[in-house]
């Protein structure tokens, strides 16, 4: 029986939360979307964890460029922007297969 709940739990981290929300492209940056901007976060993951710690908690997306970390409200939809991460605040970016956005 435990077998069978740590699979489900396994199956349901996997899939139930999606890799593939994260997407090469940029989510809308405008005034009404963008909560805080830092420009100098290395890497997705890290602007991601950026996002999970904005203090307002209304950061629930964000949008990483080079070395610069767009905290967002909302991502409606996502624009051509080759070299930009964009994505939700879960899964945790450091899970997915990046580029291929596979669970692990």
């Amino acid at each position: 029986m435990k077998i069978l709940i740590l699979l489900s739990l396994c199956v349901a981290y996997c899939y139930g939360q999606s890799c593939n929300d994260f997407q090469v492209g940029t989510c809308p940056l405008t005034e009404y979307t963008i909560v805080a901007v830092n420009h100098h976060i290395a890497s997705p993951s890290l602007c991601q964890d950026e996002c999970r710690l904005e203090p307002t908690g209304t950061c629930s997306f964000f949008t990483h460029f080079e070395t610069q970390c767009y905290q967002l409200k909302s991502c409606d939809f996502i624009s051509t922007c080759p070299g930009c991460v964009s994505g939700p605040v879960s899964p945790d970016f450091d899970t997915c297969e990046w580029p291929s956005n596979n669970c692990k």
